[in-house]
């Protein structure tokens, strides 16, 4: 039994093979654990784990912004520089 890649661009002499690349809105119909994507929707490599469709770190550095807020008692809320996109972004 064997394992075989449908739609492959692998060609000889090649160092690469493509990912399948589609927006959002487009997938497997069943995804399963292990599938990696080309998202064109945001430009970011995805693998399907846990249900959901993930972002594929990038290694390298990360620049860090610092906000500081000091509060009078009174003010409950207060704005960051940066907008994030889940409270998991944030330290």
């Amino acid at each position: 039994m064997g394992r075989y890649l449908k739609n492959t661009q692998l060609e000889g002499g090649s160092y690469a093979v493509q990912l399948p690349l589609g927006s959002s809105s487009v997938g497997p119909d069943v995804p399963v654990n292990g599938q990696i994507r080309f998202n064109l929707s945001n430009t970011r490599v995805e693998l399907f784990y846990n249900s959901g469709w993930n972002q594929v770190a990038k290694i390298g550095t990360v620049a860090i912004v610092t906000d500081e807020f000091t509060g009078d008692g009174i003010t409950t809320t207060f704005v960051m520089s940066q907008a994030e996109s889940s409270d998991g972004a944030m330290i």
